[in-house]
């Protein structure tokens, strides 16, 4: 093979290289959508399904815009605020600024200290990072509020309420316990966290499916294939 057909040969090697990586992006972002809107199919059903839901949302990592976009994303009526003490170093998350931007919003805001995580327990686990002795003080201080805890179970059953506190992972937070006791006395209850992953899969949705229902949205993700 003289020097010419060599080059030849590598130029088409290389370029037979460069469309098997747009071809891989290509699907990947195609994977992207095609995942998205089942993600908005699953949350249509469950909008339009008879069964009650619960969602829990953490503000760490979110702006005021992004948490409330979240927040009427998922049509949520009644922002329920289960820190023992509504204060926040972050603008716009203390009880008074947040209840004004509920306002504005179109949200109801209500706060219940009593399912907050008291004091004593939140800076023992500071010392002794210690989950599990954490979430048994938690539950046993949790099961001492009966009143609180029906009280709530009647509004989730009445409006779409969210639960907030601070942390972005539930797991690392009390609301997950108390969203649990709930789903315990409720049938038919589903609990949703809500993160920044919600946000970003709406505005993937909104560029690509917009408005439409989502079996324009499926025909087409179907197209690409």
């Amino acid at each position: 093979m003289d020097v010419h057909r060599l080059r030849v040969h590598e130029q088409a090697v290389q370029v037979v290289a460069q469309r098997l990586v747009i071809k891989t992006v290509i699907n990947e972002f195609h994977e992207q959508i095609y995942f998205a809107a089942l993600a908005r199919e699953g949350r249509k059903r469950r909008l339009y399904s008879h069964n009650m839901i619960l969602f829990t949302i953490g503000y760490e990592g979110l702006s005021n815009s992004d948490f409330f976009s979240i927040l009427q994303s998922q049509q949520i009526e009644t922002l329920v605020d289960v820190r023992e003490l509504p204060l926040s170093r972050k603008p716009g998350f203390s009880k008074k600024a947040l209840t004004a931007s509920c306002l504005q919003h179109g949200l109801n805001y209500t706060h219940l200290p009593a399912l907050g995580c008291p004091r004593t327990i939140r800076h023992t686990y500071r010392e002794n990072n210690d989950w599990a002795w954490y979430t048994r003080h938690y539950l046993t201080h949790l099961q001492q509020q009966p009143d609180t805890l029906s009280d709530l179970a009647q509004r989730v059953q009445k409006e779409r309420c969210c639960l907030l506190c601070f942390e972005a992972d539930p797991q690392e937070c009390h609301r997950l316990y108390v969203a649990a006791h709930l789903a315990q006395s409720l049938s038919h209850l589903h609990t949703e966290h809500l993160t920044r992953e919600h946000l970003e899969a709406d505005c993937l949705e909104a560029e690509y499916f917009g408005d439409e229902p989502f079996t324009l949205g499926r025909e087409r993700v179907a197209a690409m294939a």
